[in-house]
Protein backbone atom coordinates (compact mmCIF):
# COMPACT_ATOMS: atom_id res chain seq x y z
CA UNK A 1 0.00 0.00 0.00
CA UNK A 2 1.20 3.45 -0.75
CA UNK A 3 2.33 5.43 1.95
CA UNK A 4 0.91 8.95 2.54
CA UNK A 5 3.54 12.00 2.91
CA UNK A 6 4.15 12.75 6.37
CA UNK A 7 2.24 16.21 7.11
CA UNK A 8 4.74 19.60 6.91
CA UNK A 9 5.85 21.10 9.65
CA UNK A 10 4.87 24.05 11.64
CA UNK A 11 7.32 26.52 13.04
CA UNK A 12 6.85 28.44 16.16
CA UNK A 13 9.56 30.39 17.51
CA UNK A 14 9.13 32.19 21.07
CA UNK A 15 11.02 34.61 22.46
CA UNK A 16 13.07 35.66 25.50
CA UNK A 17 10.15 37.89 26.92
CA UNK A 18 7.84 34.65 26.21
CA UNK A 19 9.83 32.23 28.86
CA UNK A 20 11.23 34.98 31.04
CA UNK A 21 9.37 32.65 33.72
CA UNK A 22 7.51 29.83 34.92
CA UNK A 23 4.16 31.33 34.28
CA UNK A 24 5.33 32.11 31.02
CA UNK A 25 6.94 28.91 30.34
CA UNK A 26 3.18 27.04 31.27
CA UNK A 27 1.84 29.54 28.91
CA UNK A 28 3.91 28.35 25.81
CA UNK A 29 2.92 25.03 27.27
CA UNK A 30 -0.78 25.83 26.99
CA UNK A 31 -0.25 27.33 23.90
CA UNK A 32 1.12 24.25 21.96
CA UNK A 33 -1.47 22.06 23.39
CA UNK A 34 -4.02 24.35 21.57
CA UNK A 35 -2.27 25.56 18.28
CA UNK A 36 0.73 22.77 17.53
CA UNK A 37 0.62 20.16 14.80
CA UNK A 38 1.96 16.51 15.05
CA UNK A 39 5.03 17.13 13.55
CA UNK A 40 6.32 21.10 15.42
CA UNK A 41 9.35 22.76 15.82
CA UNK A 42 9.87 24.82 18.83
CA UNK A 43 12.58 27.52 18.63
CA UNK A 44 13.52 29.44 21.45
CA UNK A 45 15.65 32.44 22.70
CA UNK A 46 17.02 32.79 25.50
CA UNK A 47 14.98 33.40 28.31
CA UNK A 48 14.59 37.11 29.50
CA UNK A 49 17.83 39.30 30.09
CA UNK A 50 19.87 36.21 30.18
CA UNK A 51 21.78 37.61 26.66
CA UNK A 52 22.41 41.17 28.58
CA UNK A 53 23.68 39.08 31.48
CA UNK A 54 25.89 36.97 29.47
CA UNK A 55 27.49 39.75 27.74
CA UNK A 56 28.31 41.05 30.86
CA UNK A 57 29.71 38.26 32.32
CA UNK A 58 32.54 38.83 29.24
CA UNK A 59 32.92 41.72 29.99
CA UNK A 60 33.86 41.68 33.22
CA UNK A 61 36.13 38.41 32.28
CA UNK A 62 38.14 40.85 29.93
CA UNK A 63 38.20 43.25 32.52
CA UNK A 64 39.56 40.46 34.65
CA UNK A 65 37.16 40.92 37.03
CA UNK A 66 36.50 36.99 37.37
CA UNK A 67 34.58 37.42 41.00
CA UNK A 68 31.92 39.99 39.48
CA UNK A 69 32.03 37.54 36.55
CA UNK A 70 31.10 35.09 38.79
CA UNK A 71 28.64 36.69 40.42
CA UNK A 72 26.72 37.42 37.11
CA UNK A 73 26.57 33.45 36.68
CA UNK A 74 25.46 32.94 40.18
CA UNK A 75 22.01 35.47 39.77
CA UNK A 76 21.36 33.98 35.97
CA UNK A 77 21.78 30.01 37.32
CA UNK A 78 19.48 30.56 40.16
CA UNK A 79 16.74 32.59 38.12
CA UNK A 80 16.82 29.21 35.62
CA UNK A 81 16.66 26.83 38.60
CA UNK A 82 13.82 28.48 40.37
CA UNK A 83 11.85 28.51 37.20
CA UNK A 84 12.94 24.61 36.69
CA UNK A 85 11.66 23.88 40.29
CA UNK A 86 8.11 26.16 40.18
CA UNK A 87 7.54 23.89 36.56
CA UNK A 88 8.19 20.53 38.44
CA UNK A 89 6.12 21.96 41.67
CA UNK A 90 3.00 20.78 40.03
CA UNK A 91 4.14 17.53 38.78
CA UNK A 92 5.80 16.44 41.54
CA UNK A 93 8.90 15.82 40.02
CA UNK A 94 12.56 16.89 39.63
CA UNK A 95 12.90 16.31 36.01
CA UNK A 96 12.97 20.35 35.04
CA UNK A 97 14.75 20.82 37.93
CA UNK A 98 17.35 18.48 37.30
CA UNK A 99 17.64 19.37 33.29
CA UNK A 100 18.49 23.01 34.19
CA UNK A 101 21.16 21.61 36.75
CA UNK A 102 22.85 19.51 34.43
CA UNK A 103 22.96 22.01 31.55
CA UNK A 104 24.55 24.41 34.29
CA UNK A 105 27.04 22.45 34.93
CA UNK A 106 27.94 22.03 31.31
CA UNK A 107 27.81 25.60 30.42
CA UNK A 108 29.63 26.79 33.09
CA UNK A 109 32.46 25.32 32.18
CA UNK A 110 31.88 26.67 28.54
CA UNK A 111 31.42 29.91 30.03
CA UNK A 112 34.89 30.17 32.24
CA UNK A 113 37.30 28.19 30.15
CA UNK A 114 40.55 30.44 29.09
CA UNK A 115 39.59 33.31 26.95
CA UNK A 116 40.85 33.09 23.38
CA UNK A 117 41.69 36.79 22.73
CA UNK A 118 39.33 36.18 20.06
CA UNK A 119 36.74 38.86 21.11
CA UNK A 120 34.20 37.34 18.81
CA UNK A 121 34.71 33.68 19.27
CA UNK A 122 34.64 34.31 23.15
CA UNK A 123 31.47 36.10 22.41
CA UNK A 124 30.00 33.64 20.68
CA UNK A 125 30.89 30.74 22.82
CA UNK A 126 29.84 32.27 25.63
CA UNK A 127 26.85 34.43 24.83
CA UNK A 128 25.32 31.69 23.02
CA UNK A 129 24.66 29.59 26.15
CA UNK A 130 21.72 31.42 26.71
CA UNK A 131 19.74 29.59 24.04
CA UNK A 132 21.12 26.39 25.17
CA UNK A 133 20.03 26.77 28.59
CA UNK A 134 16.71 27.68 27.42
CA UNK A 135 16.42 24.48 25.24
CA UNK A 136 17.35 22.08 27.80
CA UNK A 137 14.48 24.36 30.54
CA UNK A 138 11.80 23.87 27.58
CA UNK A 139 12.56 20.67 26.46
CA UNK A 140 12.42 19.12 29.85
CA UNK A 141 9.03 21.27 30.19
CA UNK A 142 7.26 19.76 27.59
CA UNK A 143 8.15 16.27 27.61
CA UNK A 144 6.44 16.29 30.92
CA UNK A 145 3.02 17.37 28.61
CA UNK A 146 3.92 15.85 25.70
CA UNK A 147 5.60 12.26 25.15
CA UNK A 148 7.15 12.82 21.89
CA UNK A 149 9.70 15.71 22.42
CA UNK A 150 12.93 16.07 21.10
CA UNK A 151 16.07 18.31 22.20
CA UNK A 152 17.90 19.20 18.85
CA UNK A 153 21.82 20.26 19.22
CA UNK A 154 22.37 23.13 17.13
CA UNK A 155 25.86 22.26 16.97
CA UNK A 156 25.11 19.60 15.36
CA UNK A 157 22.60 20.42 13.36
CA UNK A 158 23.19 24.57 12.04
CA UNK A 159 26.70 24.60 9.90
CA UNK A 160 27.72 28.00 9.18
CA UNK A 161 31.10 29.99 8.65
CA UNK A 162 33.16 31.20 10.64
CA UNK A 163 32.06 34.68 10.85
CA UNK A 164 31.78 34.94 14.19
CA UNK A 165 29.09 37.19 15.46
CA UNK A 166 27.63 37.47 11.78
CA UNK A 167 27.68 33.53 10.60
CA UNK A 168 26.59 32.66 7.46
CA UNK A 169 24.36 29.49 7.27
CA UNK A 170 25.81 26.09 5.17
CA UNK A 171 22.56 25.55 3.75
CA UNK A 172 23.39 22.43 2.01
CA UNK A 173 24.67 21.05 4.59
CA UNK A 174 22.56 22.43 7.61
CA UNK A 175 19.35 21.17 5.27
CA UNK A 176 20.61 17.44 5.56
CA UNK A 177 21.33 17.64 8.85
CA UNK A 178 17.78 18.83 10.19
CA UNK A 179 16.27 16.78 7.91
CA UNK A 180 17.54 13.60 9.09
CA UNK A 181 17.34 14.97 12.76
CA UNK A 182 13.53 15.97 12.45
CA UNK A 183 12.29 12.95 9.20
CA UNK A 184 9.67 11.68 12.56
CA UNK A 185 6.63 13.06 13.34
CA UNK A 186 7.00 14.97 17.02
CA UNK A 187 7.63 18.23 18.57
CA UNK A 188 11.28 19.24 18.43
CA UNK A 189 13.34 22.33 19.96
CA UNK A 190 16.01 23.87 18.86
CA UNK A 191 17.98 26.80 20.36
CA UNK A 192 17.86 29.86 17.60
CA UNK A 193 20.48 32.37 16.85
CA UNK A 194 23.02 29.54 17.55
CA UNK A 195 25.33 27.06 15.45
CA UNK A 196 28.69 25.94 14.83
CA UNK A 197 31.52 25.51 12.22
CA UNK A 198 33.14 22.67 10.12
CA UNK A 199 35.55 22.55 12.72
CA UNK A 200 32.98 22.96 15.97
CA UNK A 201 33.41 26.05 17.12
CA UNK A 202 30.17 27.91 18.39
CA UNK A 203 28.97 30.96 15.99
CA UNK A 204 25.77 33.15 16.24
CA UNK A 205 23.99 34.29 13.48
CA UNK A 206 23.52 38.21 14.93
CA UNK A 207 21.99 39.57 17.70
CA UNK A 208 18.09 38.59 17.47
CA UNK A 209 18.98 36.29 15.24
CA UNK A 210 16.62 33.62 16.72
CA UNK A 211 13.49 34.49 14.33
CA UNK A 212 16.00 33.73 11.28
CA UNK A 213 17.13 30.36 12.96
CA UNK A 214 13.16 29.52 12.61
CA UNK A 215 12.90 31.02 8.97
CA UNK A 216 15.81 29.23 8.05
CA UNK A 217 14.54 26.12 9.54
CA UNK A 218 10.99 26.42 7.82
CA UNK A 219 12.24 26.97 4.27
CA UNK A 220 14.77 23.97 4.65
CA UNK A 221 11.99 21.50 6.02
CA UNK A 222 9.00 22.78 3.69
CA UNK A 223 7.05 24.40 6.69
CA UNK A 224 3.54 25.15 6.72
CA UNK A 225 3.71 28.21 7.94
CA UNK A 226 5.97 30.45 11.08
CA UNK A 227 4.58 32.36 13.96
CA UNK A 228 6.56 33.98 15.98
CA UNK A 229 5.12 34.40 19.57
CA UNK A 230 6.14 38.09 21.06
CA UNK A 231 4.66 40.61 23.62
CA UNK A 232 2.81 42.73 20.99
CA UNK A 233 -0.31 41.94 19.00
CA UNK A 234 1.84 41.66 15.82
CA UNK A 235 3.18 44.47 13.51
CA UNK A 236 2.01 47.85 14.34
CA UNK A 237 3.24 51.31 12.80
CA UNK A 238 5.49 52.21 15.27
CA UNK A 239 6.82 51.67 18.82
CA UNK A 240 4.73 52.26 20.97
CA UNK A 241 7.57 53.07 23.09
CA UNK A 242 8.72 55.63 20.81
CA UNK A 243 5.81 56.87 19.24
CA UNK A 244 2.17 58.27 20.84
CA UNK A 245 -0.12 56.95 18.23
CA UNK A 246 0.16 53.52 16.67
CA UNK A 247 -1.84 51.23 14.72
CA UNK A 248 -1.98 47.18 14.55
CA UNK A 249 -1.06 46.12 10.84
CA UNK A 250 -3.49 43.30 9.52
CA UNK A 251 -1.27 42.32 6.67
CA UNK A 252 1.84 43.11 5.09
CA UNK A 253 3.76 41.47 2.02
CA UNK A 254 7.23 40.06 2.51
CA UNK A 255 8.86 43.06 0.92
CA UNK A 256 7.28 45.39 3.02
CA UNK A 257 8.81 43.25 5.69
CA UNK A 258 11.84 43.30 4.71
CA UNK A 259 12.39 46.81 4.03
CA UNK A 260 11.14 47.76 8.00
CA UNK A 261 13.14 45.39 9.40
CA UNK A 262 16.25 46.60 7.32
CA UNK A 263 15.43 50.00 8.21
CA UNK A 264 15.35 48.78 11.97
CA UNK A 265 11.57 47.93 13.13
CA UNK A 266 12.49 45.67 16.46
CA UNK A 267 9.87 43.13 15.72
CA UNK A 268 11.34 40.94 13.15
CA UNK A 269 15.21 40.36 13.04
CA UNK A 270 16.26 41.66 8.84
CA UNK A 271 17.06 38.24 7.89
CA UNK A 272 14.28 36.34 8.92
CA UNK A 273 12.05 37.19 5.90
CA UNK A 274 13.71 36.12 2.84
CA UNK A 275 13.73 32.59 3.42
CA UNK A 276 10.16 32.42 4.16
CA UNK A 277 9.60 34.63 1.03
CA UNK A 278 11.76 32.31 -1.42
CA UNK A 279 10.01 29.47 -0.17
CA UNK A 280 6.42 31.20 0.01
CA UNK A 281 5.79 30.27 3.13
CA UNK A 282 3.12 32.41 5.59
CA UNK A 283 4.80 33.89 8.43
CA UNK A 284 2.75 35.42 11.46
CA UNK A 285 3.43 37.42 14.23
CA UNK A 286 1.20 37.10 17.20
CA UNK A 287 0.92 37.69 20.92
CA UNK A 288 1.35 35.30 23.73
CA UNK A 289 -0.51 37.52 25.34
CA UNK A 290 -3.43 37.39 23.60
CA UNK A 291 -3.33 34.75 21.47
CA UNK A 292 -6.82 34.52 19.95
CA UNK A 293 -5.90 37.91 18.32
CA UNK A 294 -5.25 37.56 14.54
CA UNK A 295 -1.58 39.51 14.93
CA UNK A 296 0.01 40.37 11.57
CA UNK A 297 0.15 37.40 8.26
CA UNK A 298 3.34 38.45 6.17
CA UNK A 299 3.29 36.82 2.20
CA UNK A 300 3.65 37.16 -0.90
CA UNK A 301 0.56 39.92 -1.66
CA UNK A 302 1.80 43.16 -2.34
CA UNK A 303 1.12 45.69 0.12
CA UNK A 304 0.64 46.74 4.07
CA UNK A 305 -2.74 46.32 5.17
CA UNK A 306 -4.15 48.83 5.94
CA UNK A 307 -2.51 51.54 4.29
CA UNK A 308 -0.27 53.56 6.52
CA UNK A 309 2.59 55.54 7.73
CA UNK A 310 5.21 53.53 9.60
CA UNK A 311 7.53 55.25 11.85
CA UNK A 312 10.87 53.38 13.19
CA UNK A 313 13.52 55.25 15.89
CA UNK A 314 17.10 53.68 16.60
CA UNK A 315 18.46 55.26 19.25
CA UNK A 316 22.57 55.29 20.32
CA UNK A 317 23.96 56.07 16.77
CA UNK A 318 27.20 57.38 16.17
CA UNK A 319 28.23 59.56 13.05
CA UNK A 320 31.58 59.93 11.55
CA UNK A 321 32.46 62.11 8.89
CA UNK A 322 35.66 61.35 6.91
CA UNK A 323 37.44 63.75 4.45
CA UNK A 324 40.73 62.92 2.66
CA UNK A 325 43.83 64.10 3.20
CA UNK A 326 44.79 64.33 -0.73
CA UNK A 327 43.21 67.60 -1.45
CA UNK A 328 40.63 65.09 -3.75
CA UNK A 329 37.04 64.39 -3.96
CA UNK A 330 36.09 61.33 -1.81
CA UNK A 331 36.45 59.37 -4.64
CA UNK A 332 35.35 55.24 -5.25
CA UNK A 333 38.57 53.95 -4.21
CA UNK A 334 38.48 55.82 -1.16
CA UNK A 335 34.26 54.47 -0.31
CA UNK A 336 36.02 50.95 -0.76
CA UNK A 337 38.65 51.36 1.51
CA UNK A 338 36.26 52.85 4.21
CA UNK A 339 33.61 50.18 3.66
CA UNK A 340 36.35 47.37 4.11
CA UNK A 341 37.19 48.69 7.49
CA UNK A 342 33.71 48.49 8.69
CA UNK A 343 33.03 45.26 7.45
CA UNK A 344 36.37 43.94 9.04
CA UNK A 345 34.86 45.99 12.33
CA UNK A 346 31.39 44.36 11.80
CA UNK A 347 29.80 47.39 11.56
CA UNK A 348 26.49 47.75 10.02
CA UNK A 349 26.15 51.70 7.96
CA UNK A 350 22.62 52.44 9.03
CA UNK A 351 22.86 56.11 6.77
CA UNK A 352 25.47 57.51 4.59
CA UNK A 353 25.39 60.93 2.93
CA UNK A 354 28.32 61.84 0.43
CA UNK A 355 29.48 65.36 -0.98
CA UNK A 356 32.52 66.28 -2.96
CA UNK A 357 34.47 66.53 -0.04
CA UNK A 358 33.42 64.49 2.88
CA UNK A 359 31.68 61.27 3.63
CA UNK A 360 29.27 60.62 6.92
CA UNK A 361 28.19 57.21 8.32
CA UNK A 362 25.65 56.44 10.95
CA UNK A 363 25.89 53.35 12.29
CA UNK A 364 24.85 51.45 15.84
CA UNK A 365 27.55 53.02 18.94
CA UNK A 366 29.81 50.73 20.06
CA UNK A 367 32.25 51.52 22.89
CA UNK A 368 34.49 48.69 22.16
CA UNK A 369 34.84 48.58 18.49
CA UNK A 370 34.62 52.38 17.87
CA UNK A 371 38.01 53.28 19.23
CA UNK A 372 40.09 50.68 17.08
CA UNK A 373 37.75 51.64 14.02
CA UNK A 374 38.29 55.15 14.49
CA UNK A 375 42.60 54.70 14.83
CA UNK A 376 42.68 52.93 11.55
CA UNK A 377 40.03 54.88 9.66
CA UNK A 378 42.59 58.11 10.66
CA UNK A 379 45.29 56.57 8.95
CA UNK A 380 43.86 58.10 5.88
CA UNK A 381 41.42 60.58 6.14
CA UNK A 382 40.77 63.28 8.78
CA UNK A 383 37.84 62.28 11.01
CA UNK A 384 35.21 64.15 13.45
CA UNK A 385 32.87 61.69 15.21
CA UNK A 386 29.71 62.17 17.27
CA UNK A 387 27.63 60.21 19.45
CA UNK A 388 24.32 60.03 21.15
CA UNK A 389 22.45 60.63 18.31
CA UNK A 390 19.13 58.84 17.39
CA UNK A 391 17.91 57.70 13.49
CA UNK A 392 14.10 58.33 12.31
CA UNK A 393 12.95 56.63 9.63
CA UNK A 394 9.17 57.42 8.11
CA UNK A 395 7.84 54.41 5.42
CA UNK A 396 5.41 55.70 3.07
CA UNK A 397 5.82 59.22 4.67
CA UNK A 398 3.50 61.68 4.05
CA UNK A 399 3.71 66.27 5.35
CA UNK A 400 2.25 65.31 8.61
CA UNK A 401 5.25 62.13 9.33
CA UNK A 402 8.38 64.45 8.05
CA UNK A 403 6.93 67.38 10.26
CA UNK A 404 6.76 65.51 13.24
CA UNK A 405 10.29 63.75 12.72
CA UNK A 406 11.57 67.44 12.32
CA UNK A 407 10.13 68.73 15.48
CA UNK A 408 11.76 65.59 17.44
CA UNK A 409 15.61 67.66 17.77
CA UNK A 410 18.35 69.26 15.70
CA UNK A 411 18.46 67.79 12.28
CA UNK A 412 22.14 66.88 11.31
CA UNK A 413 21.27 64.63 8.57
CA UNK A 414 17.85 64.20 6.50
CA UNK A 415 17.33 61.67 3.16
CA UNK A 416 14.39 61.72 1.44
CA UNK A 417 13.03 59.56 -1.57
CA UNK A 418 9.44 58.65 -2.67
CA UNK A 419 8.70 55.58 -0.17
CA UNK A 420 11.47 56.59 2.78
CA UNK A 421 12.16 60.08 5.21
CA UNK A 422 14.88 59.43 7.31
CA UNK A 423 16.47 62.07 9.46
CA UNK A 424 19.23 61.65 11.97
CA UNK A 425 19.00 63.91 14.87
CA UNK A 426 19.90 65.00 18.08
CA UNK A 427 16.80 64.72 20.27
CA UNK A 428 15.53 67.19 22.07
CA UNK A 429 15.56 65.82 25.96
CA UNK A 430 11.82 65.85 27.27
Amino acid sequence: MHQSAPAPFQVFKFGGASIQDATGLRRVGDLLDRYASARQLIVVSASGKTTNALERLLEERLLGHESEAVAVWDQMAQVHLEMGHLCDAPLGSESVAMAVQKTLIDLRLRCFAPLTGNYAADYDRIVGCGELLSNALVAAYLAQRQPNVSLLDAYAVFRTDSNHRQARIDWGETTKRLTEATEMSGWYVLPGFIGADAQGNPTTLGREGSDYTASAAAFMLGAHSVTIWKDVPGFLSGDPKAFPEVHPIARMSYEEAIELAFYGASVIHPKAVQPVKKAGIPLYIKSFLYPQHPGTCIDAQPGIEPACVCLIRSAHQSLVRLSTRELSFVAEDHLIRIYRCFHRHGIKVNLSQLSAAHASFCFASDPRIEPVLFDELQADFDLEHRNGLSLYTAYHHDADARKYLRSLGQVVIEQRSPVHFRVLLEETQK
